[in-house]
């Protein structure tokens, strides 16, 4: 056999494997790019790499190029779907992969998994998911505080709790309160919104006092009473263009909304009363019950006509004009079941349908229905974005759970 020559290349990588490996020298740009393109979970281990990568990938400005560039993929490539489940003994929080899910990439007993959550959950059954915003959710425990939390990085914060003259006086049975959760860009700041409200003596809304939380800050605010009335009981504020909305508590069939503007801390109204394209109104009307939610960003209404037996998906497509609302789905109920939930999938004209006990996929251009796996009776049903949004930025040290 002919011998090789001191300059020659082993056409065999593999018996050089003992050999070193040499990274190419690349640009900081070039690297950074290659890094916006990685999922969080990877993003993670490459924090370990060096001092710079963690600098980098830790960057307020990555943080924010990262969640854009993952926002903006098409038919949920880079979304995830998590459900929470409640029984009589436990609750379950999983999420899957939605491209998955949506395309069939894998079995149906393989679809969701469950994730990681912060430990304080697992002791309280009796939770409620305020909302999602760029990845980070809000969780009220209602007893033992309020939570954010972000599922991807399994980072988590419990809110400090908040004094105040006139909450420190309520007592458990006296009062309740509603929670709201948003963005703001103009300060580029999360914020959580909790209206406290006291109940006289037959259990009717007395006063309120609007607290916010500042993430930028660490810190809560009083801005005084919730202005033109009170919220409804275990509504959490819907979050369209910069503000929080709520239905108004025993406002009869109007469907005013009182809206918190998170950029100036100030409240106003919207006149939200559905219509038919006749001009009858049929929210509350005729056996309907209508309930105020989001749907691809817009404010949506879901109408249960408890008489008929059928639900109604209203958005409206232009903020604040009445005469925008559309219909977008009307589908037929089993009379002894109501539940319903519409999630839009960003990127993509379907959406996700939740109708009594099953999950359906809904494609608008030939009104079909395609059914989707899934396990028990969700309580809540959320599509998010990957990111590595922070629940605490200005922390030194974060509270992490590993899986």
């Amino acid at each position: 056999m002919e011998s090789k020559g001191n300059g020659a290349t082993n056409p065999n990588p593999s018996e050089d494997s003992n050999q070193p490996l040499i990274l190419p020298d690349l640009p900081f740009e070039v690297i950074t790019e290659i890094l916006l393109r990685l999922p969080v979970k990877s993003l993670s281990k490459f924090k370990c790499v060096s001092k710079s990568w963690l600098s980098l990938i830790s960057s307020s400005q990555f943080i924010k190029d990262h969640l854009c560039a993952f926002s903006s993929s098409e038919d949920g490539e880079q979304l995830q779907l998590l459900t929470v489940g409640i029984d009589l003994t436990d609750c379950y929080l999983k999420d899957c992969s939605l491209a998955s899910l949506l395309h069939e990439r894998q079995p149906a007993n393989a679809a969701e998994d469950e994730i990681d959550y912060p430990p304080i959950l697992r002791l309280s059954r009796y939770f409620n998911v305020v909302g999602c915003c760029d990845g980070l959710f809000c969780i009220d425990c209602m007893r033992t505080g309020v939570f954010l939390w972000n599922p991807s990085t399994r980072k988590f914060k419990k809110l400090p709790s908040f004094s105040s003259p006139t909450v420190d006086l309520l007592k458990e049975g006296d009062h309740y309160q509603v929670c709201g959760f948003g963005y703001d860009k103009d300060s580029d700041d999360y914020k959580v919104v909790k209206v406290v409200c006291s109940l006289d003596e037959d259990y009717r809304p007395s006063g309120s006092e609007v607290l916010v939380y500042s993430v930028k800050t660490g810190s809560w605010k009083s801005i005084g009473e919730f202005q033109g009335g009170f919220p409804s009981v275990g509504d959490c504020g819907c979050l369209v263009n910069g503000r929080l909305h709520w239905e108004l508590h025993n406002a009869g069939w109007d469907f005013n909304v009182v809206f918190l503007d998170l950029a100036t801390e100030t409240f106003g109204s919207l006149d939200l009363a559905l219509k038919t394209n006749g001009g009858t109104g049929i929210s509350g009307r005729n056996g309907f019950r209508s309930d105020l939610g989001t749907f691809g960003g817009s404010l949506c209404f879901v109408c249960k006509n408890y008489r008929d037996h059928f639900v109604e998906l209203w958005v409206m497509k232009e903020y604040g004009v009445g005469e925008s609302w559309t219909k977008v789905l009307s589908v037929p109920v089993d009379k002894t079941s109501l539940v319903f939930r519409a999630l839009c999938i960003p990127g993509s004209e379907r959406f996700l349908v939740e109708l009594k006990d099953e999950l359906r996929l809904y494609d608008p251009k030939d009104d079909s229905f395609r059914f989707l796996p899934r396990s028990g009776i969700h309580t809540v049903l959320r599509i998010y974005v990957q990111s590595l949004v922070s629940p605490n930025p200005n922390a030194a040290a974060e509270m992490h759970q590993q899986h």
